[in-house]
Order: C-alpha cells, then structure tokens, then sequence
C-alpha cells in the first residue's frame, strides 16, 4: 500500500528521512499549513529505509515507517521518534490541507506514539548538558536513564532493567587493563558507549500464581556519543523492540535483520551477559551478542500471557452481561 507524505519543512533530527511531525509531548506544533493530526503521532513517509548520518537501516517490507518529533514537558527537552508497523489496507488516517482556499486535501497515514502495534522503535536526541570530554561509567548510565525517561513519560513504561556497561568478554567476565581497571563498554570505533535494556509498558493484569503480565514489553540498545559534537552535544539514541496489539512480534528474519543491521551501523561489538556457572553454560543462554530471536521470544513470555488472560477475561464479561440480560 503506497503512503502519502505530509508535506512540512521539519524533518528528523540525526535522520534524513523527510518525516513530518505535528505532534509534540507537550502539544500540537502549529504550521502554516491546515493539519488535524493528534498529538503525539508518529507520521507515515515513503520508503524502507530510516538513514543516520552514518548509514541507514532497511526496513522489512509491508511494514510503515511514521516519525515524529516531540518535546519532554519536564524540562522541554526535544527529541524525535521513529516507529515502525505492519501495513494494512486501512491504515488510520486524517487530512491536511495545502492550499485553504482551494480546500486541497491530502489522506496523511499515522499511528499515536503509543499505538500497540508499533514493533520498533528508534528514538533521536542531542544531550547539550554533557560538557565534560570524558565522561564515566557513572556519568553514561545516568545520561542514557535520562533518555529513557523521556520515553518513560510518554510510553508510561515500568520496570526497566538496564544491563551493566561495563565491558565483558564473550563468558561474561569483566574486560581489565593491565592495572586491573575495567571501561565502560564503548563501539570498536570508539564513538558510542552502548548497553542494553528491558522494560513493560501499560496496565497489567495478574496471573493466579501472581505474575504480572504486561500489554507490551521492549528489548533494546541504549547508546549516547563517546566523542562531543562542536557545540559539546552530544547524540544519543534508544533503538527498540516490541510487540504488536495481539501480543505478536515480528518474524525471526525480519528481526535477525534489523538487529543485525543495527550493530553494523554502530559498530557495536560485544553486550552483557551474565557468568554461567559450568552446569549452565548453554549458548542459549548467552546474550554476548545481543539477544537472539529465541531469547526475545522467551522474554515476551508473560506479554503473550496478557492477551491469553485479557481474552479469557473478555469471554468471561460477555457470559455473564448475556446470563444478566436472560434473567
């Protein structure tokens, strides 16, 4: 199915993909065109791939490509949103108009941010409070938990687990120089430091064993610049995973596909993973090289129990509205 592309002058920060965005956390961004799109949506444009100023990543096809940009209303901090989904011929859509006196109307394809079908996620910003050259371990986790709680706000996400940064080798054990010090993990080109996280997002609903289970859960990379931009910004970007509204996720070659054309990009080489003792060491269990498609599929395991439970729960209100309506 072909997508229309808004036509507005404000494109994707670090991306040169033409986006369009109306939307902003804090509210709709005017222009000087006529556009009634909600808040917060992610903007359909053309093509398959999302391109960085390093390189670009080809979407799977039948997917949509919407960006966004948005603004945190804590500290008004911007930052810009890319989200992918499965195409459908009934693709939600609104209407702009470029030219109000002759009333010229153009269908534009978008999803709220927060759309449940969105499977992937790459999420941009500029960081100009970081002015020290050098930064440290410590000083890298709490700049890339910032960034997360940008999309923390927006998402109302919950429970994240960011993995250690310190530099592993491929059993888990910690990388030391020859005076016994650890780094932090940074790309083999030395431009990003970079780890990985999980975390839920939306209300959750309880198993009889009293597991909770979440509409959506996300796996992804964290990365923030080793190296200051001119103006002593610098970039960082979360870039995610996830599940659609029917607890699905994205096949095992699109997703293979994807991850693997995002460590290329980035040059990232290497993740945590936990030390397995002997009895345990089972290539499935090791994520050195980022989580497989079997391992994401075992994390989505009590996210695919969500729509089991919300079904289940669904059946049981019609049973008993019908058994009221009889009486």
């Amino acid at each position: 199915m072909k997508k229309k592309i808004a036509v507005l002058l404000s494109g994707l920060m670090f991306f040169s993909i033409t986006g369009c965005s109306f939307s902003n956390f804090g509210g709709t961004t005017k222009t000087d065109e006529a556009v009634v799109v909600p808040k917060d949506s992610l903007v359909a444009i053309e093509g398959q791939e999302i391109v960085f100023d390093n390189g670009k990543i080809q979407i799977p096809e039948d997917y949509t490509i919407g960006s966004g940009n948005f603004t945190n209303p804590t500290d008004n901090t911007p930052f810009s949103l890319v989200g992918i989904w499965k195409t459908t011929e009934e693709e939600a859509t609104t209407e702009i108009s470029t030219d109000e006196s002759e009333e010229v109307q153009k269908k534009v394809d978008y999803k709220n941010a927060i759309d449940n079908d969105i499977v992937f996620y790459v999420m941009s910003g500029e960081d100009t409070t970081t002015p020290d050259k050098d930064l440290d371990k410590g000083q890298v986790k709490t700049s890339l938990t910032t960034y997360y709680n940008y999309l923390y706000k927006l998402f109302n996400m919950s429970h994240l687990k960011m993995d250690d940064l310190t530099l592993n080798d491929a059993e888990g054990k910690n990388i030391k120089d020859d005076s016994g010090k650890t780094s932090t993990r940074i790309s083999s080109d030395g431009n990003w430091y970079y780890t990985t996280f999980t975390c839920t997002s939306g209300d959750k609903l309880k198993t009889t064993y009293n597991t909770n289970c979440y509409p959506k859960t996300y796996y992804g990379i964290m990365m923030l610049g080793a190296n200051q931009n001119p103006d002593y910004s610098r970039k960082y970007f979360i870039i995610m995973f996830s599940n659609d509204s029917n607890g699905q996720i994205m096949e095992e070659s699109e997703y293979n596909s994807l991850f693997s054309q995002v460590k290329s990009l980035f040059k990232l080489n290497g993740f945590y993973t936990k030390i397995l003792l002997p009895s345990e060491k089972d290539p499935a269990l090791n994520c050195y090289n980022g989580r497989s498609y079997s391992q994401f599929d075992e994390l989505m395991k009590d996210t695919y129990n969500y729509y089991i439970l919300n079904e289940n729960n669904n059946s049981a209100s019609e049973v008993s509205s019908l058994e009221t309506d009889n009486n």
